[in-house]
């Protein structure tokens, strides 16, 4: 369980989310290769953020001396090693309508999300963003923590 506060330096990936690649070649002869193409609703306008972070991790082979053979789902079509985040915000209200989220994994649907900027303190981004890749796609997620005027209170924002 963590506030979401995030104390270190940029990550310094970029705009991971909005990059197209890399390719994989499936080694199972039934399955499908795969190549990452920056669509809706899993790419976005802004940089160094929660959501980059987890696709750097996800979309990139972290063991590219193991064989290509992590099993996949219909919500996860990564076959090689890669890491899968999970987010959960509570107490909190969209900026983006839940069905309208679910509804952009349908390419034939028509619907692409505008995802708002993470926060206007850029420094702090990487801790007001939160998402979650491919890998569980009907869960994915943006969360931008505010601070109002009394310590004790706090807003989360969650854009799904």
């Amino acid at each position: 369980m963590t506030d979401g506060i995030w104390n270190g330096s940029s990550p310094s990936v970029g705009n991971v989310d909005n990059t197209p690649g890399p390719s994989y070649t499936n080694p199972d002869p039934d399955g499908s290769d795969f190549n990452y193409t920056a669509v809706s609703p899993f790419t976005d306008g802004h940089s160094n953020t929660l959501a980059d972070v987890a696709m750097q991790y996800w979309k990139n082979d972290l063991r590219t001396d193991l064989g290509n053979k992590v099993p996949v789902t219909s919500t996860d079509p990564a076959f090689w090693q890669h890491m899968t985040t999970f987010t959960i915000g509570l107490g909190v209200t969209g900026d983006i309508k839940e069905a309208d989220a679910l509804a952009a994994l349908d390419p034939d649907s028509g619907i692409n999300i505008n995802w708002p900027e993470p926060g206007s303190d850029r420094s702090l981004r990487i801790s007001m963003t939160c998402s979650m890749p491919l890998s569980m796609a009907a869960e994915a997620t943006r969360a931008h923590r505010t601070r109002r005027s009394s310590p004790t209170k706090s807003r989360i924002s969650l854009v799904m």
